[in-house]
């Protein structure tokens, strides 16, 4: 009797108390996982959003003075200036131009076809917008292939292929694109390559083991 109470007052009090602990059942936590789940679910969505917009933030690197191509049809040199920004001359066909809106937005947008595999993508204002809009035979802007327009154009290769009557492809100038006021484009990588670190870094520390 007396060698069990020296064992029992022998022994380390945080050991017994850890073995208790290890016989419970774990608690179930719900909230504690759909705040892991949407945290995971917005990291994520951040960097999808960050990288869908590589393009126009490559862009708002670019130097400031557009180089002049000569004729936007009959260049040659569109590959050596991908993502850049670029003057040239254009002749709109006489097809029919799709017009297409943004949420939030005054301005209106027009794609039209000039050439074989050849786009431009004009802003209308809306003082111009309706029949007394015509397309500018000089346009620059940022010239990218049209698989590479991104999300803020989603949906526009649809229309490029309805007009074209098959499947979209080539080249689109952004007209009105200068690298200068494509700058919010660094800021909101910025804030969204932040906000996505914050929040995978966050779920590591919730779900590393306490030691």
């Amino acid at each position: 009797m007396n060698q069990r109470v020296e064992d029992i007052r022998s022994s380390d009090p945080g050991e017994v108390n850890d073995e208790a602990l290890r016989e419970l059942p774990k608690p179930k936590r719900p909230a504690r996982t759909a705040t892991l789940a949407l945290m995971a679910v917005t990291g994520l969505l951040s960097l999808l959003l960050a990288f869908s917009l590589r393009h126009e933030a490559a862009f708002a690197t670019e130097r400031s003075s557009a180089v002049d191509l000569g004729s936007f049809v009959e260049s040659g040199e569109l590959a050596a200036h991908d993502g850049g920004y670029v003057r040239v001359l254009v002749t709109p066909r006489d097809k029919p131009t799709a017009v297409f809106d943004r949420a939030f937005e005054k301005t209106s947008y027009r794609v039209t076809q000039v050439g074989a595999e050849r786009w431009v993508i004009y802003p209308v204002p809306p003082s111009l917008d309706g029949p007394r809009f015509v397309p500018p035979a000089l346009v620059a802007g940022r010239l990218v292939r049209v698989s590479d327009l991104g999300v803020r154009f989603r949906g526009v290769r649809n229309e490029m292929a309805a007009l074209s009557g098959g499947t979209a492809s080539g080249w689109v100038l952004v007209d009105g694109e200068d690298p200068f006021t494509m700058g919010w484009v660094l800021a909101l990588e910025a804030l969204l390559l932040s906000f996505a670190a914050f929040n995978l870094l966050s779920l590591v520390r919730l779900l590393r083991p306490v030691s």
